[in-house]
C-alpha cells in the first residue's frame, strides 16, 4: 500500500500531466483555428482570382477578341453548363489546355534563353524527372 506522501507525489504528478495535456490541447486548438483562418483567406484569394479571370473572359468574349471555340466554352461556363474543373480535366477544355500548354512552352523557352538560374533549375528538374521515370512505378 502506498504511503500518504507517495500518494500525494503521484497525485501531484498526475495533476502536472493533466495540466500539460490541457496546454497542449489548447495549443492544438489555437493552431487549428489559425490554419482554418489561413485556409479561409486562401480560399477567398482563389475565389477572387477566379472571379477576376471570369470577368476578363466575359469582357474578351463581349469584345470579340477570342476565337469561336473559346467563346463557346466561355458561354458554357457563364451558363453553368460546365465548371472550371470540367475545363481543366475533361474534354471541354482540351483545346484550351493545348493552347495554354503551347504558351507555357513558349514562356519556358524564353526564360531558358534569358535567365541562367531558371535554365539551371529547369535542367535539374528535367534530370530528376528522367531519373524518376527510369526507376519506374
Amino acid at each position: 500500500m502506498a504511503t500518504p506522501d507517495a500518494a500525494q507525489a503521484e497525485l501531484a504528478e498526475l495533476r502536472a500531466v493533466v495540466s500539460r495535456a490541457r496546454e497542449q490541447a489548447q495549443q492544438i486548438t489555437q493552431a487549428a483555428q489559425a490554419s482554418r483562418a489561413g485556409l479561409r483567406q486562401e480560399a477567398e484569394r482563389i475565389r477572387a482570382e477566379r472571379d477576376r479571370a471570369e470577368r476578363e473572359l466575359r469582357d474578351d468574349v463581349r469584345r470579340g477578341s477570342v476565337d469561336p471555340e473559346t467563346r463557346q466554352l466561355a458561354e458554357k461556363l457563364v451558363r453553368g453548363e460546365v465548371s472550371w474543373r470540367d475545363v481543366l480535366t475533361g474534354d471541354e477544355g482540351a483545346e484550351l489546355r493545348s493552347e495554354l500548354g503551347d504558351q507555357v512552352e513558349t514562356i519556358v523557352e524564353e526564360l531558358r534563353a534569358t535567365d541562367s538560374s531558371f535554365r539551371e533549375a529547369h535542367d535539374s528538374t528535367l534530370r530528376a524527372a528522367a531519373e524518376l521515370r527510369a526507376e519506374g512505378p
